[in-house]
């Protein structure tokens, strides 16, 4: 049933209002999640994109399924290898 209330929302939107209904500011929450609360703050702004790795780690916690985060708030980039260097 949870997931139904959260049909509508996004997934920053969905975490502010499972911090809401915990009764959890976003330091308590950050720690309750095992994030940086600077880490929480900017994912709730829209500042930075959870990796899907974290997007799931997020669903474990609160419930909130991955899919709340679409594609413009989850970065599903893969990396194919490190940077060598600049080029000069």
């Amino acid at each position: 049933m949870a997931s139904a209330a959260l049909a509508d929302t996004t997934g920053p939107e969905a975490l502010s209002d499972w911090l809401a209904r915990q009764g959890l500011n976003q330091r308590e929450g950050a720690v309750r999640l095992g994030l940086h609360w600077t880490m929480l703050n900017h994912i709730l702004r829209r500042r930075n994109s959870p990796s899907l790795t974290l997007a799931l780690h997020i669903e474990r916690q609160t419930g909130i399924p991955v899919r709340e985060w679409d594609a413009t708030h989850v970065d599903k980039r893969t990396y194919a290898g490190k940077r060598t260097g600049r080029k000069r």
